[in-house]
């Protein structure tokens, strides 16, 4: 046979086997062998990244609960207070009724000892 016709025969069955190869190798899931190599090390200094915002984040949660409890523990003394106040200005609200009454009750006595002494002069 002539040798001009095996060429092509032969680049028919070789092309379509480099091609099948190289695309396996680009296609190999190794990360290092293909473009994705950089996307692979962003994405992991992404991640790095939002591990140490979410670790700075959850110790600001928590000073935050600490300092809300602190802030629950405070306004209910407060309210304790705040009652016990209330309940001793009632008491001297009441003191202060009783006292007017006994004003009251001196003034007229006063006014009628006035009166008595003012007949007898």
């Amino acid at each position: 046979m002539n040798p001009e016709v095996y060429i092509p025969i032969i680049v028919a069955i070789i092309a379509p086997i480099g091609a099948y190869l190289l695309a396996a190798r680009k296609m190999s899931g190794k990360v290092t062998t293909s473009d994705a190599s950089q996307l692979w090390a962003e994405s992991r200094d992404i991640r790095d990244d939002y591990r140490i915002r979410l670790g700075g984040a959850n110790d600001r949660i928590v000073g935050l609960e600490v300092r809300v409890a602190k802030c629950e523990q405070d306004n209910t003394n407060l309210v304790k207070d705040n009652l016990t106040l209330q309940r001793r200005i009632d008491e001297l609200n009441d003191l202060v009724v009783e006292l007017r009454a006994t004003i009251l009750k001196l003034e007229g006595t006063i006014a009628d000892k006035d009166k008595e002494l003012r007949e007898q002069a």
